[in-house]
């Protein structure tokens, strides 16, 4: 992808993209990445007044990107969250790429009731100290518990998955809430498989000039495994998510054919790998030395 390119990562939620935003954000400098989670009070860095802010809905959004310099909105080289939707390259010069991740959707549902249940768990011990917190607190507690009790996974899959917040919507209708088409996934120029995600990602960090690979801590815990579902608890995962098996062959087949495009596909990630190993390898020194020029930074200032 070239310096005129936009990348627009549009992240569903439990389709492994919170390490791939945090890969990305942590290569690029403040200016060149900004978080679309709007709806989420998710913090952003304020590129026009340099500060880390919360984006309070969508026209606070707009309104910051119109507030930029043309130089500084040209300069940005990938906008990526929860909230990115189509038509959103409209604020930007740059020519738009949009990638996603679409995943098994047996996995995925249970991957979100187990993310519920273990941020319930972590938020509702300790009062929210930030805005970000206290929207999430707000979300479990009107979307998510039942009667103010956590549900069992039956009963969340019956009255909760896919109603109420876009955040429990399946995958075919989390695109459909962001202006995208199912039909034939055409909008995207990439779109990666989380159960091949080790590769698909290390391609897309090799376009976009990711040059960090920290390990994903988005992990929950496994309330709820594949394994030790009922055949009858199975059948109604696919119930609910007719769209999302036939959108997800969609996905396995475009993928196929664009690395089918790309014969340098399998070259260009043993390539990442060995950059990868070796950050990992180096990082913490590079961390140590990164510290101590920070530190030096602030005193120099603080000096003058």
């Amino acid at each position: 992808m070239t310096t005129a390119t936009l990348a627009i990562f549009v992240h569903i939620p439990k389709t492994a993209g919170e390490g791939f935003k945090r890969n990305i954000e942590a290569s690029y400098s403040r200016n060149h990445f900004i978080r679309t989670s709007f709806t989420h009070f998710e913090p952003y860095y304020d590129i026009g007044q340099k500060k880390v802010k919360f984006y309070e809905g969508l026209n606070h959004f707009k309104t910051n990107i119109a507030s930029l310099l043309e130089q500084d909105r040209k300069a940005i080289r990938c906008i990526a969250g929860h909230d990115s939707y189509f038509g959103i390259h409209e604020l930007f010069p740059q020519e738009p790429k949009y990638i996603t991740f679409i995943r098994d959707p047996i996995d995925r549902t249970i991957s979100l009731y187990n993310f519920e249940r273990t941020a319930w768990e972590i938020y509702s011990t300790h009062l929210p100290f930030n805005p970000f917190e206290h929207n999430f607190l707000k979300r479990l507690q009107d979307h998510f518990l039942i009667d103010g009790k956590v549900p069992d996974f039956e009963t969340w899959l019956e009255q909760i998955y896919n109603q109420k917040h876009p955040f429990y919507l399946s995958m075919a209708n989390y695109l459909t809430h962001l202006g995208f088409s199912t039909d034939s996934l055409d909008q995207f120029a990439f779109v990666g498989i989380t159960e091949s995600y080790d590769e698909d990602a290390l391609f897309l960090y090799h376009e976009l000039g990711v040059s960090r690979f920290y390990a994903d801590k988005n992990a929950s815990t496994h309330f709820v495994i594949r394994e030790q579902l009922e055949d009858r608890v199975l059948e109604k995962i696919k119930e609910k998510n007719q769209e999302d098996f036939r959108l997800y062959q969609l996905a396995l087949e475009k993928n196929q054919e664009l690395k089918n495009q790309r014969e340098d596909f399998q070259q260009i990630i043993s390539s990442m790998q060995k950059k990868k190993t070796l950050f990992l390898i180096l990082e913490p020194a590079l961390g140590w030395i990164e510290r101590i020029i920070h530190k030096c930074q602030k005193i120099f200032r603080e000096i003058n």
